[in-house]
């Protein structure tokens, strides 16, 4: 619908370069093409060329909406409260972390990317981790959930709950997880403290049973 070419115009640009010349455009019905223009000589040594011209609106509108879901993902992942990291499920290195992550397990990105999981994973904890990995990576289960504990660079270590979650791969050869953690430590400290209590009241409690105790009150 123009009486005149636009300007500049991808196809008659082509009469200048003499090469294959692409270009993406929009029509007034708001499609949108993607146009391939070659030069060639006729018979008679005339320049001559061929357009070829497809609909390329679903596929805008499908990339379009894969970089809204991207950018969504990139939100979340960066301002996520929980501690998340992208994790190589065979190899076990870790290709990148948020910010909460760094901070929980006391490390900087750049020192996360050259270790793996196993070796900031207490070793008490490190089968129980694999045999879940291992059933992830084989199809019988879709994602797990377990406590363990982290090792601190000092050494030390600390609780944390764990979530981990296979994700979509163009190469299934190379799969990736998402690892999910909460530092629970002090929960954990105060589970123990509780049940140390509760122990040594059961062994007051069978040295000097209840009767005894309320006379001694009294």
């Amino acid at each position: 619908n123009r009486e005149i070419p636009c300007e500049p115009c991808p196809t008659f640009k082509t009469f200048d370069s003499l090469k294959t010349e692409s270009s993406i455009w929009t029509s007034q019905d708001e499609k949108t093409y993607l146009s391939v223009v070659t030069p060639f000589d006729d018979v008679n040594g005339e320049n001559l060329l061929m357009e070829m011209t497809i609909d390329i609106t679903s596929e805008q509108k499908s990339r379009k909406s894969q970089i809204q879901s991207e950018k969504r993902f990139r939100t979340i992942f960066e301002k996520s409260p929980l501690g998340v990291a992208l994790i190589d499920s065979l190899t076990g290195n870790i290709h990148e972390v948020n910010p909460k992550y760094s901070e929980i397990v006391g490390r900087s990105s750049a020192e996360i990317a050259t270790i793996d999981w196993i070796s900031i994973t207490h070793p008490d904890d490190i089968q129980e981790d694999l045999d879940n990995m291992n059933s992830m990576n084989a199809g019988k289960i879709t994602g797990f959930h377990m406590e363990k504990r982290l090792i601190k660079p000092d050494g030390s270590y600390f609780w944390v709950n764990l979530t981990v979650t296979p994700m979509i791969v163009e190469d299934n050869n190379y799969p990736r997880h998402l690892a999910m953690i909460q530092d629970i430590h002090e929960r954990k400290q105060n589970e123990a403290h509780l049940s140390f209590q509760s122990h040594i009241l059961k062994v007051v409690a069978q040295e000097h049973p209840l009767k005894e105790i309320l006379e001694e009150i009294v």
